[in-house]
C-alpha cells in the first residue's frame, strides 16, 4: 500500500513539474520513514523540495497534530518523547531536539526548509539552528 502511494506521489510530482511547478513544500516531517520517502521522491523526480519543520511543544500539541490534522503523520514514539505533565521548557526542549533530528535526516537532499511554530513561538528557531 505504501509503495503504491509513493509511486502515485512521484507521478503527481512529475506531472506538476511538467505543468510548471518549480518547488514543493512538504507537510511537517516527523520521522525517519517520512524523510526516506522524501529522499526517494527527490531521487526519482529531481524536484526542488523545501521540508516542513515543526517543533511540537508538548504532548498535547503532538496529540492534536496526530489526531486532528489530516495528512500529518506524528508517530506514537514521538508523542511518547514528551513528558505527560511536562513544563513549557521541557516540552520546548523536546521540540527543539526533534526539529534538529529532522533537519539532520534531510539536510543531504532537501533544498531548504520552512518552519511552522505552534503558538507563534518563533524564538525557538535560534535554538534549533544553534
Amino acid at each position: 500500500q505504501n509503495l503504491i502511494n509513493l509511486e502515485s506521489i512521484i507521478n503527481t510530482t512529475k506531472r506538476k513539474m511538467d505543468a510548471g511547478a518549480s518547488f514543493f513544500l512538504t507537510q511537517p516531517v516527523f520521522s525517519k520513514e517520512e524523510a526516506d520517502r522524501l529522499r526517494k521522491i527527490k531521487e526519482e523526480t529531481g524536484a526542488c523540495i523545501f521540508a516542513g519543520i515543526m517543533p511540537l511543544i508538548s504532548r498535547r500539541n503532538a496529540l492534536f497534530m496526530k489526531n486532528e490534522i489530516a495528512g500529518v503523520n506524528v508517530p506514537d514514539e514521538l508523542v511518547e518523547r514528551y513528558p505527560e505533565k511536562g513544563s513549557k521548557k521541557e516540552g520546548e526542549a523536546v521540540g527543539i531536539e526533534l526539529a534538529k533530528q529532522m533537519i539532520a535526516l534531510t539536510e543531504d537532499f532537501v533544498d531548504g526548509y520552512y518552519f511552522s511554530f505552534p503558538f507563534n513561538r518563533t524564538y525557538l528557531l535560534k535554538e534549533i539552528l544553534n
